[in-house]
């Protein structure tokens, strides 16, 4: 039976993977509740209940079952406000949804919900609004354990994150970058190299120190000079920036 000691383990681990507990419906092998089932049977030792004895909704987990999924493993959370990272959500709708917060945007609002979700076969992270929020299952365990030292990503970790959609975009991207401790144009820049059809074209500390040198001109002479060129004018004049400090 597989153990994760913090949340944060889990939901690394188990991002991009894909779990099909039951095998039905066979022409949609994998869905929502197959995740959250996968939590229940090896962490807590059973299963995640819809409806006992047959088939019920997503949605029933929490509707009709919620007393038997919590048993004295899990608290219940009915105040969306009070969500936290790690806490399994029952959403409702026709079937409802179940996933896992792994990110609070806005409380009582939006999260970052991991999952099987629109129809995906794997799991992955979604930013989700809480408007059909039914309520939560927060584990136990996790509240237990000790809470080690926080290790910082690094820019490339983040970088890729963003690719992912992880961290949103524009101006959100930007507020939450630089909200969890990292710098936007830097990690933009990584970003855009990562993204970059031409792998051979200089790196943008390379450009900035030519930039530096006076080798791409001034104001909107090097601004456009360095966007025809494929580089994003931003970045560059951030890491400029950063250098000359």
């Amino acid at each position: 039976m597989a153990r994760w000691d913090t949340a944060q383990a889990f939901i690394d681990v188990t991002l991009g993977g894909a779990y099909d507990m039951d095998g039905y419906p066979r022409t949609q092998k994998y869905q929502c509740w197959d995740y959250g089932d996968y939590f229940w049977v090896n962490q807590v030792g059973r299963a995640l209940i819809t409806k006992p004895g047959g088939y019920g909704s997503v949605r029933d987990c929490w509707i009709v079952s919620r007393t038997v999924n919590a048993g004295n493993d899990f608290i219940l959370i009915t105040d969306k406000k009070q969500l936290a990272v790690g806490d399994w959500c029952i959403f409702n709708g026709d079937d409802g949804h179940i996933g896992i917060v792994r990110e609070i945007i806005k409380p009582g609002e939006q999260i970052i919900l991991q999952g099987e979700n629109q129809g995906s076969i794997r799991v992955n992270a979604i930013q989700r609004s809480l408007s059909d929020f039914l309520g939560a299952f927060r584990y136990k365990g996790w509240q237990k354990a000790a809470q080690p030292v926080v290790k910082k990503k690094t820019d490339t970790e983040i970088a890729k994150e963003v690719i992912k959609g992880l961290w949103g975009n524009g101006e959100e991207r930007k507020q939450r970058l630089t909200k969890a401790g990292y710098n936007y144009n830097t990690i933009q820049g990584i970003v855009n190299q990562m993204l970059a059809p031409n792998n051979s074209k200089k790196s943008n500390e390379t450009i900035a120190r030519e930039v530096i040198k006076g080798l791409w001109g001034n104001g909107e002479e090097r601004k456009q000079r360095l966007t025809k060129a494929g580089y994003n004018y931003n970045t560059v004049q951030g890491i400029v920036n950063q250098m000359l400090r």
